[in-house]
């Protein structure tokens, strides 16, 4: 049921061309190197994270084209060859060593160029659809519409309702959670999702959340910050992580639903922009489709319910789990949310 854009082909960039436009050239990978995956591969696992295990990971990127036995360079080490009088300009920028650090812990392998071809059957995203209507530009809002409504028979927006409907019952059937919170510019208008950030979190939703064990030692990003990380032995460490790690797993599964939802609000913008007709209650559709093909309907439904009372009602918990990223991305969509709850409640009962 999840419509996921075909990846006909992936090839890293060769190291000439890397040369060429001052990208990350290729590294040495060491033993040490190998040393430290193996033993982030352990950590995830234990946690229940199989979804992105690196030592597979760099045995596909060399067989895309890396040349065997080397890796990218992590950003931090890119950055170190830049020439000394580069670097005063780097590092007044507030927040670079930060950014640089999450980057390389979150792209363990390192800083990969390359191309991925996908057959999309519409090339526009929800953000490009979202930033024609933050800027009023009636024009190119109609343009991307008018495209992406040719190869619908019925309304357009009730087309993406019930495609996306199906994809969220997917999601949830097969306890896979969208980790896509930065942005929406990998969901296209065609109701594909355009990025592979899927992980399996069976096993996390089995286990306790732990969230009092979060909330008193996670910060806004949900990462253990680096004064607590001292405070803590190495055992209780290892439980604080493991419950952030699972709290992080159900909040992303239990409230895709919504952040997949809430992609109808731009379209339904767009339309009033250019003087579409929007059709009543649309979301019943996306809703339908969901209850229609949902597995373990009843208990499903009153757990997507209840977080998302939790996350995005009064208490507001969605920044403090997801951080200021997943916060920026359902800024204005707030009431949406709300109103979307509702329906669902009643449709679900």
């Amino acid at each position: 049921m999840l419509k996921i854009p075909p990846i006909v082909g992936i090839q890293a960039c060769p190291e000439e061309f890397c040369l060429r436009y001052n990208l990350p050239l290729h590294s040495e990978v060491s033993e040490e190197f190998l040393t430290g995956l193996r033993a982030s591969d352990e950590d995830d696992m234990r946690r229940g994270n199989y979804g992105k295990l690196r030592i597979p990971g760099l045995v596909r990127m060399q067989e895309m084209g890396v040349p065997h036995s080397t890796r990218f360079q992590t950003w931090a080490e890119y950055f170190s060859t830049l020439p000394p009088k580069e670097l005063p300009t780097l590092l007044d920028i507030p927040g670079f060593q930060a950014a640089v650090l999450e980057e390389d812990r979150r792209y363990s392998l390192g800083a990969a160029f390359g191309q991925a071809t996908r057959i999309l059957e519409n090339p526009f995203r929800i953000s490009d659809l979202a930033h024609y209507v933050d800027t009023r530009d009636a024009n190119s809002v109609k343009l991307i519409l008018d495209y992406s409504r040719t190869n619908c028979n019925d309304s357009y927006l009730l087309s993406y309702a019930a495609t996306m409907g199906r994809n969220v019952a997917g999601l949830m059937n097969e306890h896979l959670a969208n980790h896509l919170w930065s942005h929406r510019q990998d969901l296209g208008l065609s109701g594909e999702m355009c990025d592979e950030a899927i992980n399996d979190v069976t096993q996390n939703l089995t286990r306790d959340d732990c969230v009092e064990a979060h909330s008193c030692w996670g910060d806004d990003s949900g990462q253990i910050c680096g004064e607590q990380r001292e405070q803590i032995p190495v055992g209780g460490l290892r439980a604080k992580e493991l419950a952030s790690s699972i709290m992080t797993d159900k909040v992303k599964f239990y409230s895709q639903v919504y952040l997949l939802a809430s992609n109808m609000k731009v379209i339904e913008d767009a339309c009033r922009l250019v003087g579409y007709e929007v059709p009543d209650r649309y979301e019943d559709a996306f809703i339908s489709q969901f209850l229609a093909l949902l597995q373990n309907r009843e208990a499903t439904i009153a757990a997507v319910l209840s977080w998302g009372d939790r996350l995005f009602g009064e208490s507001g918990e969605l920044p403090q789990s997801l951080g200021v990223r997943a916060k920026n991305t359902m800024r204005e969509f707030e009431q949406y949310v709300s109103d979307f709850a509702g329906r669902l409640r009643t449709m679900g009962s």
